[in-house]
């Protein structure tokens, strides 16, 4: 018996090893096919592609050139929301620094002077240059041309990038680091190499020259002051052989403030001296730092020595001038590049592969997902997570021309609350609350406007164009500057979003209702009301702004402050604030006109013929109550093309209504000329216009492009019943889309469609909620009325060709919320007592002007068909919200798959050792039996 266990054993044990030997084998030979592929990629002219660039290539997150664009606007930009600069530009940015009077000056960006940003090589060409957009470093690999050195035998790279965690530095490194896998490279036991293969390496640069300074303070009037606390430190450590990089420091004050009662901001920086030339010694690696640390008054009491400190702490994490272990030990593999890496580098990268754990994963023809996780990585570039406390940064918003450009003079229009705050909502909450921060603080300036008219208004009218004190900036020649208006409803609208997608209480009773509050009581003194008891809001400048000198009741201004005032009312009620009687009447007495004839929202009085963005926005972004009918109307008369605005508003705008209303083609089709003639190669960098033309690094373009793809593709609505999913589908050039890391309530969520017609969604379970609650989630089938749990680590998949063949459900039908249920997780014990249910949003909420305002006989508000369709989905709505109450919930649709986020083996592995242990189980169960039967065998005996 004995002999017979051993043998079993054995046996089974030799098959379980043959099993996992072949299973091993091909393993291996699918990953070596994998790296064939990869390599076979790169063009047979592209040889000496730098494989450690390989794996960010593949995942579309790096994306590089052999020649270095010609045009100065095609190079990409980096910055952490602190500073920014485009790469070779003589100028940087910091965020809030501002010089010239408001609207005379007018006040524009402070340019800095910038060594680090035009550093180069004498004699070095660049043959490769690479924005790596998941670690926010812009690299280049140089060749130096020299009989000495032969080619192959080194890497010669540089780095930049605006560190994201130390905010106030920018940094350049240089390494030179020999290349062990080449057969040239030399021997570092060689002494006789050591002596023979030094070189100079000289450096050129348009500030060789440190008082050449003084030739680029047109913004500033600079000084040059001892670096005394780092000349200390210096002193201190004499390990450091700092000799011909002894720092250079500079403090200036901006030359004129934005008003008379207004800061002079100062600055003070202190940079790396560059010199003449770099001793290189090519038989061993080296490396070398440059970097420039800067701080401002607006953050800073004292900006010269918190320079200096910045500066030291950045140098402490970097081994600058230290030369690299000449071990084979340490250069074992030279592309396994964190073996080099300084921590100055790899805590910027951890920073930036955090952020950027939220993205928009997207499978497509061409350039289509470089160019989409580029857009992403420019606009996260303009802000920071950690503003709004005073000893670490003050919070500022995005310009449309980015913080790396003077385009528009670097103000802050409508475009922030419009178009790149929506995607950032739910990618990147932390940022996109920075920007309404920034409205927050500006707020006394826009109280000055509101009382700076002819006739004074009341509350707060935020500034067309906004910069340092929130005052009006825009040039005194424009018009917009006095009567384009809807911003102060554009503001509010941002204001609500945020609440609905974050329940953050706190903020907004802090921040959000006194923004609301202010932007309603100007709206209500700026109405004006009508013999018939309607209110109209006259002489504004429209969204189209060919109207230039003004025009009566723009349906998208009027709209905006009609959801002002409500919104007032209801957070007046909710946090128990007195709101004046007569703000809810107005609110439902403002002009809102309709045609009867038409079916289509009439963009302002007198309106006669051509385009108008302002009635289709009313559609998207602010999904005021209307039939599919009438925006199908309103696009068809309105979402005209020879508007000839830039195709990142324009154009994106329309593919995301059409989208709305199941024109998906035509979506598509507009979807793609809203960024191929305005992104340019290699860095797919953006401008407003063709050409280079209008706005450089145009970040107002990004943010519809990404609206998009995530609202329009997607048919993401954030609303107060939950998180609405209607129609998505993609492109003939998508293949998926997937959303990763969304944060909604406290929640993390994948969304993932695409070709196949599967619709899927996993709640992750975040590390920790980026706010006080975290609320419970489900997923509700609006179409069906069926509710599903959403659980940690699981995905939920849904077959929508399954449904329409199981149902009678249309494909403009299908659609899905995501909504909170009634129990929260993580969240203190009050809050869940007091949470009520959030009801779904009663779109029969229609001002009374829209049902009996006419103006005239063609301009009834709103026809009785269209109340009728209203009534319809409100009392569909309100079945919804029963049945939500009844917390009925429902089998999972289709698929239900339990996903770990993380594994410890990848799969293959993972199924190679779970198959070891069914066999050791199997073995072990076997084994059992037969000593069980010895066993029974063996007390028979015995009797």
């Amino acid at each position: 018996m004995l002999k017979i266990n051993y043998f079993i054993f054995f046996s089974f044990l030799f098959l379980s090893l043959t099993f996992n030997f072949v299973l091993l084998e091909q393993i291996i030979n699918q990953q070596q096919n994998v790296e064939k592929e990869q390599t076979q990629q790169i063009q047979t002219t592209e040889l000496n592609f730098p494989k450690d660039w390989l794996i960010a290539l593949e995942n579309k997150q790096l994306i590089y050139s052999i020649e270095e664009p010609i045009q100065p606007q095609a190079f990409p930009f980096i910055g952490n929301g602190y500073l920014a600069t485009i790469v070779n530009s003589k100028f940087f940015y910091v965020a809030g620094v501002y010089n010239g009077e408001a609207t005379s000056g007018p006040s524009h960006r402070a340019a800095i002077p910038c060594s680090l940003c035009t550093l180069s090589f004498k004699n070095a060409k660049v043959t490769f240059s690479a924005l790596d957009l998941k670690r926010g470093t812009f690299i280049r690999r140089f060749k130096y041309d020299s009989d000495d050195l032969k080619d192959g035998t080194y890497i010669f790279e540089q780095k930049m990038y605006a560190h994201r965690e130390l905010f106030s530095t920018l940094v350049s490194e240089y390494s030179f680091i020999i290349n062990i896998n080449n057969n040239n490279t030399y021997n570092n036991n060689n002494n006789n190499n050591k002596d023979k293969m030094n070189t100079n390496i000289n450096l050129e640069t348009i500030f060789q020259q440190e008082d050449s300074i003084q030739s680029f303070d047109k913004d500033f009037n600079f000084d040059s002051f001892e670096p005394k606390i780092v000349n200390k430190w210096i002193s201190d450590r004499n390990h450091f052989d700092l000799n011909n990089l002894q720092p250079t420091a500079f403090v200036g004050s901006i030359k004129k403030q934005e008003t008379s009662t207004s800061k002079i901001v100062q600055i003070a920086f202190i940079r790396t001296s560059i010199p003449k030339s770099l001793e290189i010694n090519t038989a061993i690696n080296q490396k070398y730092t440059f970097i420039l640390a800067i701080r401002t008054s607006l953050d800073s009491v004292d900006p010269m020595s918190d320079a200096q400190l910045d500066w030291i702490d950045a140098m402490r994490r970097t081994s600058n001038q230290i030369k690299f272990n000449e071990t084979n030990d340490f250069i074992l593999n030279i592309y396994q590049q964190t073996k080099f890496e300084s921590a100055l580098f790899q805590q910027h990268v951890a920073a930036w592969e955090n952020i950027f754990e939220s993205n928009i994963q997207i499978e497509a023809q061409g350039n289509l997902a470089q160019i989409v996780n580029s857009a992403l990585y420019y606009l996260v570039s303009n802000l920071r997570e950690n503003c709004g406390t005073p000893t670490v940064c003050q919070p500022w918003s995005v310009s449309p021309g980015s913080l790396a450009t003077n385009s528009y003079n670097g103000h802050v229009f409508w475009d922030s609350e419009t178009w790149m705050f929506p995607p950032l909502l739910l990618l990147h909450p932390e940022l996109a609350r920075t920007m309404l921060d920034y409205r927050f603080n500006t707020r006394s300036g826009a109280a000055a406007k509101a009382i700076s008219y002819e006739n004074p208004y009341s509350g707060t009218m935020f500034a067309w164009e906004s910069a340092f004190t929130g005052q009006e900036t825009c040039p005194i020649h424009a018009p917009m500057g006095k009567l384009e208006q809807h911003i102060n409803g554009d503001i509010p609208f941002a204001v609500k979003s945020y609440w609905c997608a974050t329940h953050d209480e706190k903020w907004i009773q802090d921040r959000g209702l006194p923004l609301v509050l202010g932007a309603a009581e100007f709206w209500a003194s700026r109405a004006s009301k009508e013999s018939d008891g309607t209110y109209s809001i006259k002489k504004v400048i429209p969204i189209d702004e060919a109207r230039a000198g003004g025009v009566d009741n723009s349906i998208f201004t009027n709209i905006g402050a009609i959801y002002t005032l409500k919104l007032a009312n209801e957070f007046g009620k909710k946090f128990n604030v007195p709101i004046p009687k007569n703000w809810n009447e107005i609110a439902t007495k403002i002009q809102v006109n309709y045609d009867n004839n038409t079916q289509t929202y009439i963009p302002f009085d007198g309106y006669d013929s051509g385009g108008s963005l302002d009635t289709v926005m009313i559609g998207y972004p602010f999904s005021w109550p209307m039939s599919k009918t009438t925006q199908l109307n309103n696009m068809k008369k309105f979402a005209r093309e020879d508007l000839n605005g830039p195709p990142g508003m324009q154009n994106c705008i329309y593919a995301t209504n059409w989208a709305a209303v199941g024109e998906k083609e035509l979506a598509a089709s507009l979807f793609e000329k809203c960024y191929k003639s305005v992104t340019h190669a290699p860095f797919f960098v953006w401008t407003e216009m063709p050409n280079f033309g209008g706005a450089q690094q145009f970040m107002t373009g990004i943010g519809g492009f990404l609206q998009a793809i995530m609202n329009g593709f997607g048919g993401i609505r954030i609303t107060e019943a939950g998180l609405l999913i209607e129609q998505p589908f993609v492109s003939k050039q998508i293949q998926s889309i997937k959303l990763n890391h969304l944060h909604y309530l406290g929640n993390v969520l994948d969304i993932e469609w695409g070709q196949s017609q599967i619709w899927a969604i996993t709640l992750r379970r975040p590390e920790k909620s980026k706010y006080l609650t975290r609320i419970r989630l489900s997923l509700r089938e609006l179409h069906s009325g069926k509710n599903y749990l959403l659980f940690d680590g699981e995905t939920i998949k849904i077959d929508l060709t399954q449904i329409k063949k199981i149902t009678t459900t249309n494909e403009s039908d299908i659609r899905f919320l995501i909504y909170a249920t009634e129990d929260t997780l993580f969240t203190q014990p009050e809050i869940v007592e007091n949470r009520k249910f959030p009801q779904v949003h009663n779109q029969n909420n229609q001002p009374n002007a829209n049902q009996n305002n006419q103006p005239n006989a063609n301009q009834n508000n709103q026809p009785n068909a269209n109340q009728n369709n209203q009534n319809n989905q409100v009392n569909a709505n309100q079945n919804n919200q029963n049945n939500l109450k009844q917390n009925k919930i429902d089998k999972p649709p289709l698929i239900i798959q339990a996903q770990r986020e993380q594994s410890f083996f990848n799969e293959d592995l993972e199924h190679l050792f779970l198959h070891t242990v069914a066999i050791v189980a199997i073995f072990g169960v076997i084994r059992f039996s037969i000593l069980s039967v010895k066993r029974i065998i063996d007390k028979k005996k015995v009797k």
